[in-house]
């Protein structure tokens, strides 16, 4: 990231917008999460990120990863189908599919406890 984007970034820090979620393993980088704080500070972001968020749930549903239930509510159910945890079936994603699955698998799993 270069000094730009570093300010940039630790601006959105201080106003809650982005929150540290973690260091990813390979590259050593930090990783941010997007609060709904952004909303207020950069709609245009926000509204980018949740539509990659839709972009990517609907492509885990339509291989069988996800179960969405009741699509004519707002706020629908997401689970984790069978398949979730079939290395094999996960193995056939492209590596950045797979990384961003089990980001998403570990979530659900840590939402439910």
């Amino acid at each position: 990231m270069n000094k730009d984007n570093d300010a940039i970034v630790q601006e959105m820090i201080e106003a809650g917008a982005l929150e540290l979620e973690g260091i990813d393993s390979e590259s050593g980088e930090f990783l941010y999460k997007i609060t709904d704080k952004m909303k207020d500070i950069n709609k245009a972001l926000y509204d980018e990120h949740l539509n990659m968020i839709y972009a990517d749930t609907m492509y885990f549903w339509e291989r069988g990863f996800l179960d969405i239930s009741d699509f004519s509510n707002s706020n629908p159910m997401i689970s984790l189908t069978s398949k979730a945890f079939d290395v094999k079936a996960i193995s056939e994603l492209s590596v950045e599919k797979a990384e961003l699955f089990v980001r998403i698998r570990d979530a659900l799993k840590e939402n439910k406890r």
